[in-house]
This record gives C-alpha cells, sequence and structure tokens, in this order.
C-alpha cells in the first residue's frame, strides 16, 4: 500500500470508528449545557437572567481571541504539543487582564452584570486551559478519544457549575461563582507544571503572530453571537435582554450539528489532503449536500415551532421572546452554508480570505446594533443576524468559487486518487 492509500485509509477508519463517538459526546456535552441553563433561566427568570447572560456576553467578547490559534497551529504540525501547553497559559495570563478590563469599563453595565462579567470570564480561562488535553487526539485522528476527554472536561463543567452556584444562592452573581469554581476543579492534574514555569520566560510573539488568522476566524462565532446581548445588555431593559438570550441558546444548539460536521470533522479530515487534489474536492462536496439539508430542517423547525419550543425549555415567562427566534430560524439555514463554504477555505488555505470577511462582518453587526437597538429593540439585533449570515454567505460562496486551485465542481465514482 502506498503512502497516499495509506492516508486515505487512516481517514476513512478514524471517521468511521470516532465521529459516531464524537458526535454522541457532543451531544451530551451541549445537553448538559442546555440543560442547565433552561434551568437556569427558569430559576432566576427573564429580568435576573438578562443580568447573568449581559455578564456572560461581556466576558465572552473579552476573550474572542481563545487560545490566539495555538491549537490549530498545533492541529497542522506547526508546533509542539508541550508548546502548545505553554502558549495556552501565556494566553490565559492574558486573558485575565483582558476580563478584568472589559467587566470594569463596559459602557452602561450595571453593576451586577460587572461581576458576573468577571467571575464567568474567570471560568473562561480555566477552561481554555483545557485547549492542550483537549486537542491532541483531533490531531491524532482519534475522535473516540477526544469524545471521551470532552465528556470528561467540558460535559461536566456546567453541571458542576450550576449546582454550586445554586447551592451558593441561586443569583446571578452566585451561578457566576459556581462556573468559576468549577473550572477550578476541572484543572485538578490536567495542568502541566512545566509549561507553566516557561510562561515568563519563553516569547510567544512569533507563534501569537502566526495564530491570530485562526484566532481573528474563531472570534467571529463570540462577536456575532455575543455582541448583540452585551450592547442590549446597555441599551434595553434586562426583561428583554433575558428573552433574547434565551432565543439565542436555542441557536446556538441548533448550530451544534454544522460546528461538529464542518469545524471538527470536515476540516480535521481537509487538513490532510492537498487543496487541490481530487481527495480533497471529494471530501468537501460529500459534505455539502447533507450539512445544507440539516441547515434547512433544523431552521424550518425552530422558525414554525418557536412559541412551543420556548414554552417547554424556558417556561411561559420566555415565550414573548417568539418573534426573534423565528428570524432565528432563518439565520440557522443561511449559517449552515456559510459555514460550510468558510471552513473549506480555511482547510484549502484561504485562512486570510476568511478572516477579512468575517472581520467585516463583526464590525457591521456591532455597528448595526448600536444603530438598530436603540429605534427596534431586540427585533432589530434579531433582523441584523440574519443579514449579516446572508451577506457573509454570499462573500464566502463567490470567495469560494473563485479558487482556482479547489475546482469545486461535481465528481464521479469513478475518480480516484488524492
Amino acid at each position: 500500500m502506498t503512502q497516499r492509500q495509506q492516508i486515505t485509509a487512516r481517514i476513512r477508519g478514524a471517521v468511521r470508528n470516532g465521529v459516531p463517538a464524537l458526535a454522541s459526546a457532543r451531544m451530551v456535552v451541549f445537553a448538559a449545557s442546555g440543560i442547565s441553563t433552561l434551568i437556569l433561566a427558569r430559576v432566576l427568570g427573564p429580568r435576573e437572567y438578562g443580568i447573568y447572560a449581559a455578564g456572560v456576553a461581556i466576558a465572552s467578547l473579552a476573550l474572542v481571541l481563545n487560545t490566539i490559534g495555538q491549537d490549530q497551529l498545533f492541529l497542522r504540525h506547526e508546533i509542539s504539543h508541550d508548546l502548545l501547553s505553554v502558549r495556552t497559559s501565556q494566553v490565559a495570563l492574558m486573558s485575565v487582564l483582558l476580563v478584568a478590563g472589559f467587566a470594569a469599563f463596559w459602557p452602561g453595565a450595571s453593576s451586577p452584570t460587572r461581576v458576573c462579567a468577571s467571575l464567568f470570564g474567570g471560568a473562561i480561562v480555566c477552561q481554555r486551559l483545557l485547549t492542550p488535553y483537549l486537542t491532541k487526539p483531533l490531531f491524532d485522528l482519534d475522535f473516540a478519544h477526544r469524545a471521551r476527554r470532552e465528556i470528561a472536561a467540558t460535559g461536566v463543567f456546567p453541571v458542576i457549575g450550576f449546582l454550586l452556584g445554586y447551592i451558593l444562592g441561586h443569583t446571578p452573581t452566585s451561578f457566576s461563582l459556581g462556573y468559576l469554581l468549577a473550572g477550578l476543579i476541572l484543572l485538578i492534574g490536567k495542568i502541566d507544571i512545566v509549561a507553566l514555569r516557561r510562561v515568563f520566560r519563553d516569547n510567544p510573539i512569533v507563534d501569537f503572530r502566526r495564530g491570530i488568522p485562526f484566532a481573528i476566524s474563531s472570534a467571529f462565532f463570540a462577536i456575532y453571537f455575543q455582541s448583540d446581548i452585551a450592547v442590549l445588555g446597555s441599551m434595553a431593559p434586562a426583561r428583554e435582554v433575558g428573552l433574547y438570550a434565551a432565543c439565542t441558546a436555542l441557536l446556538g444548539v441548533s448550530l451544534l450539528l454544522s460546528t461538529l460536521l464542518c469545524n471538527d470533522v470536515m476540516r480535521s479530515r481537509l487538513y490532510k489532503l492537498t487543496p487541490h487534489s481530487r481527495a480533497f474536492r471529494r471530501t468537501a462536496l460529500s459534505t455539502r449536500r447533507v450539512i445544507m439539508l440539516f441547515g434547512v430542517v433544523i431552521g424550518s423547525g425552530v422558525a414554525l415551532t418557536a412559541p412551543l419550543l420556548l414554552h417547554i425549555v424556558f417556561g411561559e415567562h420566555f415565550v414573548a421572546g417568539a418573534p426573534y427566534l423565528r428570524v432565528f430560524g432563518l439565520a440557522i439555514v443561511i449559517y449552515y452554508a456559510s459555514n460550510w463554504c468558510s471552513n473549506v477555505l480555511i482547510a484549502a488555505g484561504a485562512i486570510q480570505t476568511v478572516v477579512w470577511v468575517q472581520g467585516v462582518l463583526a464590525v457591521v453587526n456591532l455597528g448595526g446594533n448600536v444603530l438598530l437597538i436603540p429605534h427596534f429593540g431586540a427585533a432589530g439585533s434579531a433582523w441584523m443576524t440574519v443579514a449579516c449570515e446572508a451577506l457573509g454567505m454570499v462573500i464566502f460562496a463567490v470567495s469560494l468559487r473563485s479558487q482556482r486551485t479547489l475546482r469545486l465542481t461535481r465528481w464521479t465514482p469513478t475518480e480516484n486518487g488524492i
């Protein structure tokens, strides 16, 4: 068997044996997170949940650069696993300072919201320190091992955080503190002490510069889905923020399958293939129809059953947010197509194009929210999400079509080779 055939066989075996396990694990993680969120919202009610959600949004915006793309550099064989641990610790140190600054100076935020932002931001930093632990199995295409680690590390996080928050007083502040304590607990036994010793001695500038394009690309998701809540928290009543945040929580769950199929499975496979090869084209195209079909089915289902979903998941007090969730149904359909295009571009080496487009969309989304929310409230923010998704999909599709090395045309089963 040639090296080319060995690579192909390895990829197929990893996908066949590991993807079902990874999909199951992701469902468990999101179920734990989703159930914790819906119970938390029921306990707090729309107004208090709005305070909590605004704090979470501010913390998320402070940490939009995630690991500054170091996990992607590791997956691309550009840094070692040991160096990934060092870089992750360095990013965590920077992140603590960013969270403190955002929480202190975010305009219009109430004192409880600032406290929630600081505490929950610390919880996010703790989760980010688990990056080396969670990324190594993806490097080895061991999706089943990744699934087990994902459940052990991130699946129990929302459950422990919720329980601790409820015990501490079931208020927005107590829940934020509970998640911070849960993050600290999960770090036990998973921190590389040697890496911590190198945090202040090892210069990260070169690797940070190489990782910035990937960081900006992943930052788009946080900016896209958190900036509207953060702006709403400064301009709208807490109850309206709570209703809108409940809808965005359901939106995030609806995008789970897209993240799994495109970001984790498809992109990891495409990284192993040459962009202009037939195998690359076949792998990309074989996922397109399925992903877009899922987008249509899930988006339509959310739009048609919006009041029922909110009533079942969050309770009757949140049904008033149904108009926002119906709008999000359209955004879901568009997002599935857009995310497929952007991930193919990233895997093909056109990361700069994706970063440029996503940067523009993030600015447009943030600016649009600032302009629309004072006049249309949360509805204006929801429609701004749809507009940005549509604009992004068009630009990504045109960019993908213009990539001559890809030539993503139809293929037939008789084609072969890498």
